[in-house]
Order: structure tokens, then sequence, then C-alpha cells
């Protein structure tokens, strides 16, 4: 981000519960333009329309053909360019998915008829996705080769269980024979509008051979038209529970699952690399970032227990790597998460707070007990940092501002900072 002489900001966020991305804006000088946000992706932009083949109707089951692998995450990181005003989310998102051949799930905890207003030129899509989603107070996240758009912490607690389960199985390894590879192989689960969620789960364990207790505990619910794609078998069964907040364990020697309830805190142990602060300061940064999980030194390295999206946030968060791939985080991520590249010569607050709001952050503020305080937004900071941290970021805007400031997700909230200093 550029005053006066023009450079970039970069926000690079660490755990995408969907993909690890640039976000790249530029502010430029106010002697030059104002405010804007500038893409850094060249290639040429695709529109987001209604292919031929699709379903107008809505009620048989998606026909695209969906891309898969590495065709997958390059079709993510291509711009879009869609305006489109007053616009339900499913709509929206169905038309979309059929014109990049992307699959996309929508959530049932997601209002489907919610208006959304589209406005993207040429924003990758993957950004794209995560600031639909976060305008339904919402998370992308990718599970096999399909996003997923639904509630934060629900996505985040969903995909660990995966992680636990799927563990299970990649560990029981040869023991399993055949069965290994119906567990594993990544497949495709298409539906029709009006399918019961139970008769998917019914579907799935036919195809495996499996048998499932529990099936009465799945509640009626019909649902529209979807698909996913390029899951294995644990991410499939899992879409469709984790949105009842229910779960699975395998029985009989994995061939069999019993229904359960996922319970309220999910978590799974891995262990990071300190990056390039101490043993301490690493383990102070993870809990300053993310005080609930739990952290143990061993050696050199730091083992944390935490959900999955919390763990993707936290690897970024000790070592963050400009080349990180789509598949090393799922969505945005918190704040806490990102890191912010820019130079600042004396230019409004409000342009900083603009830029970020256009980059999917939520800047909550009351300007009434600003004004009382007597902060003026429009006053003039100057700022150059490399590869901040969300709190050096913005404890280097509050400041100067007497503002103080409190970071939740993807949002950030400003008040008038205590003038005895206690904060």
């Amino acid at each position: 981000m550029t005053f006066g002489p023009c450079r970039m900001l970069r926000l690079v966020p660490a755990a995408k519960p969907f993909s690890a991305t640039w976000l790249t804006a530029a502010l430029l000088s106010a002697v030059l333009l104002p405010a804007v946000l500038l893409p850094a992706v060249f290639c040429p932009p695709a529109r987001a329309g209604l292919r031929d083949g699709t379903d107008r109707a809505g009620d048989g089951p998606p026909r695209t053909e969906y891309l898969t692998g590495s065709r997958f995450e390059r079709e993510l990181k291509r711009p879009l360019v869609a305006t489109r005003a007053d616009v339900g989310i499913r709509e929206w998102l169905r038309r979309l998915s059929d014109d990049r051949q992307v699959a996309i799930a929508l959530d049932r905890r997601i209002d489907p008829g919610r208006s959304i207003d589209v406005d993207f030129r040429e924003v990758r899509l993957e950004d794209a996705l995560d600031q639909v989603a976060a305008s339904v107070e919402g998370a992308g996240a990718i599970v096999g080769d399909t996003v997923v758009i639904g509630p934060t912490v629900s996505l985040g607690r969903m995909r660990t269980w995966i992680a636990l389960r799927h563990g299970e199985v990649l560990d029981r390894g040869d023991d399993l024979g055949r069965l290994s590879f119906e567990l594993t192989r990544h497949r495709e689960l298409r539906w029709e509008r009006l399918t019961r969620p139970v008769d998917l789960i019914t579907q799935l364990a036919k195809e495996t051979g499996l048998e499932v207790a529990g099936l009465d505990r799945i509640p009626h619910d019909l649902w529209a038209a979807g698909a996913i794609s390029g899951v294995n078998l644990t991410e499939a069964v899992m879409f469709v529970l984790g949105q009842f907040d229910l779960a699975f364990e395998w029985t009989d020697g994995m061939r069999g699952i019993r229904v359960v309830d996922l319970p309220p805190d999910v978590r799974i142990t891995q262990r990071h690399f300190r990056g390039r602060q101490s043993t301490k300061e690493a383990k102070a940064l993870i809990l300053e970032a993310f005080p609930d999980v739990e952290v143990t030194v061993e050696g050199t390295r730091l083992a944390v227990n935490a959900r999955i999206d919390e763990q993707e946030a936290i690897a970024e968060l000790l070592s963050p790597r400009r080349d990180r791939g789509p598949r090393a985080s799922a969505g945005l991520g918190p704040l806490v998460a990102r890191r912010f590249t820019l130079t600042i010569v004396r230019q409004p607050a409000m342009s900083l707070i603009r830029t970020l709001q256009a980059q999917g952050v939520t800047v909550d503020y009351d300007p009434e007990a600003l004004a009382a305080a007597e902060i003026d937004l429009n006053q003039k900071v100057s700022m150059e940092l490399e590869q901040a941290t969300a709190f050096e970021f913005f404890r280097s805007f509050c400041d100067p501002l007497g503002l103080d400031f409190e970071l939740k997700g993807t949002t950030v909230r400003l008040f008038p900072a205590d003038r005895t200093g206690n904060r």
C-alpha cells in the first residue's frame, strides 16, 4: 500500500479455513488518487454466469464436471469479475460454481435466500468467496476439492473431527486391505432437490459396504440440489452430519460407523516450529492470539492442542510463508494470522479503514464514542511496517489516534483508549 511513492500493502492470511491467499491492495497518495483497491493479478478474468448445461430449475443435481486436484487449486487463484446487486446467496453461488467448474456447497445453517451484493473486479476467486462468506457472518473452508461456506466455528469443529477420524484410517493402513481404498478414495456426491440427508449417509454406507448405527439421530430435512467433489468417505459423511452438529465414530474395526454428537470442543494436537522467535516468545505469541489453546514446549518445537483452523493460523503466525499453497489452510482466517507490509505517509486514518473494509475486514466502532473522546478518523497517520503481526499493525495504527482495539476473527473493534494507561 502506498501513499506518495507507490508501495503495496500485503495482507497475508495464515490459515484459511479455505486457502492461504494474499490480499494485495494499494492506497495511492491523495495527491495522485483517492484510496483504491488494486489487485495484484493480471491473468484474464473470468465472468460468473450460467452455462448452457445448467439445470435452471434447480431440481436435478448439478451436471457440471468439477475441477479437482491442482486444476481446482489453480482455479481458486484465477481472478473473478462479477457485479450483481441484491441476489440470493445460494442462487449466485450455484451460477458461479457452474461457470468456474468449482464445487461450492452452502451449509444448511446459512439462510440460502439471504441477499448479497456482489462487486468483484479481478479479485481472486478464493478471496471473493471469503468475502461472500464474511458477508453472511460465516467462513469458507476447503473440504476435499469443494469450497464449503458455513458458520466459522462449526466448520472448524467439523474439519478437526475429519482430521481425527481420517487419521485413524491412515494409521490402520494395510491392515484394512481393500476397505482402506474405499475409505480414502476421492469421490463425488451429488443429490437432487428434496433429498433427505439420511439418504445421503445411507448411500455412502452402501457404496463403501459399511454398517451404520444411529441413523435415527439425523433430523428430517429436505435439501436443495447440490454436490461435493473430491472428498474421501470421512469428509463426505462429516459434510452431512456436521451440519446438524453430529459426527461419527468407527465401529467393528472400521467396518461400520455410529452417529454421535459432535463435541462442542474438538481439538487435535500438532507440533509447530518456533520460527524466528525464541521458544518462549513463540509460546507467548500463540497464547496472545489464541488464549484458549493448550501449548507445551518440546525442545525447539511447540505442541499445540487446538481446532484445525486454529492450528493453520498458528503455523502461519509463527512462520509466515509467501508461497504457502491453498491446502495449507482454509479460509482467510482470523486477523491474528495475517501479516502486514505497508508504507503510509501522512494519510487520513479513514482511508486505511476503508481499504481494510474493501478486503473483507469488518471495522467496528462507535462514532459517537469516538467524537466524545475527541478522536478524529480524518487525522493523518504515517506507518512503515514489514511483515508485522496484526497486533503490531493495529497498535501502530491506533496509538497515535488515541484508540485501543480488540481482534476477533476477521473483525477489529476500535474504541477510545484508557487515558490512564490501563489497557
